[in-house]
Protein backbone atom coordinates (compact mmCIF):
# COMPACT_ATOMS: atom_id res chain seq x y z
CA UNK A 1 0.00 0.00 0.00
CA UNK A 2 2.95 2.23 1.14
CA UNK A 3 4.40 1.85 -2.41
CA UNK A 4 1.63 2.17 -4.05
CA UNK A 5 1.16 5.70 -1.92
CA UNK A 6 4.86 6.60 -3.08
CA UNK A 7 4.37 5.83 -6.70
CA UNK A 8 1.20 7.58 -6.92
CA UNK A 9 3.16 10.80 -5.71
CA UNK A 10 6.19 10.54 -7.73
CA UNK A 11 3.69 10.23 -11.30
CA UNK A 12 1.81 13.69 -9.89
CA UNK A 13 4.76 15.67 -8.85
CA UNK A 14 6.63 14.39 -12.59
CA UNK A 15 3.40 15.53 -14.55
CA UNK A 16 2.93 18.88 -12.55
CA UNK A 17 6.55 19.35 -13.61
CA UNK A 18 6.24 18.51 -17.05
CA UNK A 19 3.09 20.73 -17.15
CA UNK A 20 4.86 23.93 -15.38
CA UNK A 21 8.11 23.45 -18.07
CA UNK A 22 5.36 22.87 -21.01
CA UNK A 23 3.43 25.71 -20.23
CA UNK A 24 5.02 28.26 -18.03
CA UNK A 25 6.71 30.29 -20.26
CA UNK A 26 6.09 33.41 -19.65
CA UNK A 27 4.70 36.13 -22.33
CA UNK A 28 7.55 38.10 -24.21
CA UNK A 29 7.21 41.41 -26.04
CA UNK A 30 6.57 41.34 -29.53
CA UNK A 31 9.31 40.53 -31.57
CA UNK A 32 8.84 41.62 -35.14
CA UNK A 33 9.89 38.42 -37.95
CA UNK A 34 12.96 38.79 -39.66
CA UNK A 35 13.34 40.33 -43.02
CA UNK A 36 12.63 43.82 -44.54
CA UNK A 37 10.07 46.13 -43.20
CA UNK A 38 7.50 44.36 -46.26
CA UNK A 39 8.35 40.88 -45.52
CA UNK A 40 7.80 41.72 -41.95
CA UNK A 41 4.24 42.93 -42.49
CA UNK A 42 4.05 40.42 -44.96
CA UNK A 43 3.81 38.14 -42.29
CA UNK A 44 2.05 39.78 -39.39
CA UNK A 45 -0.53 39.92 -41.98
CA UNK A 46 -0.17 37.04 -42.83
CA UNK A 47 -0.44 35.71 -39.33
CA UNK A 48 -3.57 38.41 -38.36
CA UNK A 49 -5.42 36.97 -41.02
CA UNK A 50 -4.75 32.80 -39.77
CA UNK A 51 -5.43 34.19 -36.48
CA UNK A 52 -9.09 35.84 -37.42
CA UNK A 53 -10.50 32.20 -38.14
CA UNK A 54 -11.21 34.09 -41.81
CA UNK A 55 -12.31 31.29 -44.27
CA UNK A 56 -9.28 30.74 -46.83
CA UNK A 57 -11.11 33.02 -49.93
CA UNK A 58 -11.88 36.06 -47.26
CA UNK A 59 -7.67 35.62 -45.97
CA UNK A 60 -6.87 36.41 -49.22
CA UNK A 61 -8.94 39.36 -49.94
CA UNK A 62 -7.54 40.98 -46.24
CA UNK A 63 -4.53 40.07 -46.95
CA UNK A 64 -4.76 41.82 -50.44
CA UNK A 65 -6.03 44.84 -49.11
CA UNK A 66 -3.15 45.10 -46.72
CA UNK A 67 -0.53 44.45 -49.46
CA UNK A 68 -2.51 46.76 -51.64
CA UNK A 69 -2.15 49.77 -49.21
CA UNK A 70 1.85 48.95 -48.66
CA UNK A 71 2.18 48.52 -52.43
CA UNK A 72 0.16 51.91 -53.24
CA UNK A 73 2.35 53.66 -49.78
CA UNK A 74 6.12 52.35 -51.69
CA UNK A 75 4.93 53.22 -55.44
CA UNK A 76 3.91 56.98 -53.94
CA UNK A 77 7.13 57.75 -52.37
CA UNK A 78 9.81 55.70 -54.69
CA UNK A 79 7.79 55.79 -58.06
CA UNK A 80 8.49 53.83 -61.06
CA UNK A 81 5.44 51.78 -61.07
CA UNK A 82 1.71 52.15 -61.61
CA UNK A 83 -0.51 52.96 -58.04
CA UNK A 84 -3.55 50.55 -57.60
CA UNK A 85 -6.68 52.82 -57.70
CA UNK A 86 -4.26 55.83 -56.10
CA UNK A 87 -3.90 59.05 -56.14
CA UNK A 88 -1.64 60.08 -52.86
CA UNK A 89 1.75 61.86 -53.44
CA UNK A 90 4.22 62.03 -51.07
CA UNK A 91 6.45 64.58 -49.89
CA UNK A 92 10.33 64.64 -50.27
CA UNK A 93 12.20 62.66 -47.87
CA UNK A 94 9.24 60.30 -46.75
CA UNK A 95 10.57 57.15 -45.26
CA UNK A 96 9.54 54.00 -47.37
CA UNK A 97 9.72 52.14 -43.88
CA UNK A 98 7.62 54.11 -42.03
CA UNK A 99 5.03 54.40 -44.91
CA UNK A 100 5.08 50.48 -44.81
CA UNK A 101 4.13 49.99 -41.53
CA UNK A 102 1.63 52.22 -40.98
CA UNK A 103 -0.37 50.95 -44.34
CA UNK A 104 -0.21 47.66 -43.27
CA UNK A 105 -1.27 48.46 -39.51
CA UNK A 106 -4.14 50.68 -40.20
CA UNK A 107 -5.43 48.62 -43.05
CA UNK A 108 -5.32 45.59 -40.77
CA UNK A 109 -6.36 47.68 -37.66
CA UNK A 110 -9.52 48.68 -39.44
CA UNK A 111 -10.74 44.69 -40.72
CA UNK A 112 -9.84 43.53 -37.14
CA UNK A 113 -11.03 45.83 -34.87
CA UNK A 114 -13.20 43.48 -32.84
CA UNK A 115 -10.82 40.72 -31.82
CA UNK A 116 -9.09 41.89 -29.25
CA UNK A 117 -6.15 38.99 -29.06
CA UNK A 118 -5.25 40.17 -32.81
CA UNK A 119 -5.25 43.68 -31.96
CA UNK A 120 -2.95 43.41 -29.09
CA UNK A 121 -0.48 41.34 -30.84
CA UNK A 122 -1.31 43.66 -33.60
CA UNK A 123 -0.50 46.85 -31.77
CA UNK A 124 2.50 45.16 -30.16
CA UNK A 125 4.12 44.56 -33.56
CA UNK A 126 3.02 48.15 -34.19
CA UNK A 127 4.55 49.91 -31.39
CA UNK A 128 7.75 47.57 -31.55
CA UNK A 129 8.35 48.56 -35.69
CA UNK A 130 7.56 52.35 -34.35
CA UNK A 131 10.49 51.98 -32.02
CA UNK A 132 13.12 50.55 -34.18
CA UNK A 133 12.82 52.69 -37.36
CA UNK A 134 13.81 56.49 -36.21
CA UNK A 135 11.61 59.17 -37.01
CA UNK A 136 8.57 57.07 -37.34
CA UNK A 137 5.62 58.25 -35.04
CA UNK A 138 1.94 57.09 -34.64
CA UNK A 139 1.27 60.58 -35.19
CA UNK A 140 2.94 61.65 -37.68
CA UNK A 141 5.87 61.91 -40.22
CA UNK A 142 5.87 62.24 -44.04
CA UNK A 143 6.25 58.66 -44.19
CA UNK A 144 3.78 57.75 -41.98
CA UNK A 145 1.69 60.25 -43.49
CA UNK A 146 1.81 58.82 -46.57
CA UNK A 147 1.13 54.89 -45.61
CA UNK A 148 -1.87 56.25 -43.33
CA UNK A 149 -3.11 57.83 -46.77
CA UNK A 150 -2.86 54.73 -48.71
CA UNK A 151 -4.71 52.49 -46.07
CA UNK A 152 -7.37 55.06 -45.92
CA UNK A 153 -7.78 55.40 -49.74
CA UNK A 154 -7.54 51.42 -49.85
CA UNK A 155 -10.27 51.15 -46.98
CA UNK A 156 -12.56 53.96 -49.14
CA UNK A 157 -12.22 52.40 -52.36
CA UNK A 158 -13.27 48.47 -51.18
CA UNK A 159 -16.05 50.25 -49.09
CA UNK A 160 -17.70 52.82 -50.19
CA UNK A 161 -15.63 54.46 -53.47
CA UNK A 162 -17.02 55.29 -56.88
CA UNK A 163 -16.38 50.76 -57.30
CA UNK A 164 -17.02 49.50 -54.02
CA UNK A 165 -16.07 45.79 -53.93
CA UNK A 166 -19.60 44.68 -52.73
CA UNK A 167 -18.30 42.25 -50.20
CA UNK A 168 -20.36 43.10 -47.50
CA UNK A 169 -23.48 43.33 -49.42
CA UNK A 170 -26.25 41.35 -48.20
CA UNK A 171 -27.64 38.27 -50.07
CA UNK A 172 -31.43 38.24 -50.52
CA UNK A 173 -33.10 34.48 -50.99
CA UNK A 174 -36.56 34.90 -52.30
CA UNK A 175 -38.32 32.51 -51.50
CA UNK A 176 -40.81 32.42 -54.54
CA UNK A 177 -39.97 30.91 -58.02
Amino acid sequence: MRARTLRNAVIIATAVAVAVLAGGTPNTAAALPPGNTVAQWNKIAEDTVVGSGAFQAEGFIYAAYASTAVYNAVVAIEGGYEPVDSTITAPAGASVECAVVEAAYRTLRYYFASSSPLLANLDADYDEALSNLDGCTADGGAGTGVGRAAADEVIYNRTSGPNPDGRMTPIRVSSSF
